[in-house]
């Protein structure tokens, strides 16, 4: 598994970024707000990449760490991404570590389920790609 870092805040660019938001309380509707991207580590499996972020809660902790990291797919696989949720109902590289039941999981725990995940779901590519060509 090939792995390539994407985006790396510092400690002084995480601090400021979590300033900003939490100025920006008040805007409750942009949700988003309430988070700051730490990291984007980008791997790959069987030639099909998948971005894994790390993500900090700034307003509201979700979890113990106060931290979560989600499984993307990238913008090149848009299309089989929509195929397999149109043909098969399931989301396909997308996923998070925000499920019940983890809410005590370290970085480390969140990450390796999260690579599992992605490994799944290309390994389920690979097996019904010739059903969504």
């Amino acid at each position: 598994m090939a792995v390539r870092v994407v985006k790396e805040l510092s400690k002084e660019d995480i601090e400021e970024r979590v300033r900003e938001v939490r100025q920006q309380q008040g805007e409750w509707s942009l949700h988003k707000r309430s988070y700051v991207e730490i990291w984007r580590k980008e791997y790959v499996y069987r030639g099909i990449p998948y971005p894994i972020s790390c993500i900090k809660h700034v307003i509201t902790r979700h979890n113990r760490i106060g931290m979560h990291l989600a499984l993307e797919h990238t913008d090149e696989f848009q299309k089989v991404h929509k195929l397999i949720a149109e043909k098969f109902g399931k989301e396909w590289l997308w996923d998070d570590t925000l499920h019940a039941g983890q809410e005590d999981w370290t970085l480390e725990e969140m990450e390796r389920w999260l690579h599992q995940r992605a490994g799944e779901d290309i390994d389920f590519y690979y097996k019904i790609r010739a059903e969504i060509a």
